[in-house]
């Protein structure tokens, strides 16, 4: 976490840096609160990234 939230601080684009690093907040207090919880906010993001991947594979299969 402590190298990402470097990473965002790096950031050029404020408006990027601000939201990123909102995101990771919200990762570690998830993190926090219980395996659980971080691994359902993990979850979810993958899960669209895998359904994106799909489609852009079928597209390219057309």
């Amino acid at each position: 976490m402590r190298e990402e939230f470097n990473r965002a601080e790096a950031l050029a684009n404020d408006g990027r840096k601000g939201t990123v690093g909102f995101a990771l907040t919200i990762l570690q207090r998830r993190l926090a609160s219980s395996p659980e919880a971080i691994y359902q906010s993990l979850k979810r993001p993958r899960e669209r990234l895998q359904r994106r991947l799909q489609e852009e594979e079928a597209r390219s299969n057309e």
